[in-house]
């Protein structure tokens, strides 16, 4: 039952003739298409987190930031050096104390 499903494997090194160009027609195709859009959702995560504020507030702040020129920190609108939040972890002080030791 499963060799009429699934072609043998000497089968699919030849998609352009029998069983392998069923294969590779068919649900083969499938994993091209899981691929790109695996991708691109791995992809957008990654591209969210790096750009995100990285100040630590009780439930973490996701909005998108632009980098605090003389530190390793992103910071968003609210966040940016001249803000006087407080919170536990990375907090726009310590953004503020960076920007400032590096004479930026």
């Amino acid at each position: 039952m499963l060799a009429e499903i699934f072609p043998k494997l000497h089968d699919l090194l030849y998609p352009l003739s029998g069983n392998g160009y069923q294969f590779w027609s068919g649900i083969g195709s499938d994993f091209g298409q899981v691929t790109l859009i695996t991708g691109l959702f791995i992809g957008s995560y990654k591209f969210k987190k790096s750009h995100e504020c990285h100040v630590e507030t009780p439930n973490n702040c996701h909005r998108f930031g632009r980098p605090v020129p003389g530190t390793g920190h992103v910071a968003c609108r609210k966040h940016h050096p001249h803000a006087a939040e407080k919170g536990s972890g990375i907090t726009a002080e310590d953004i503020l104390q960076h920007h400032t030791d590096s004479g930026a």
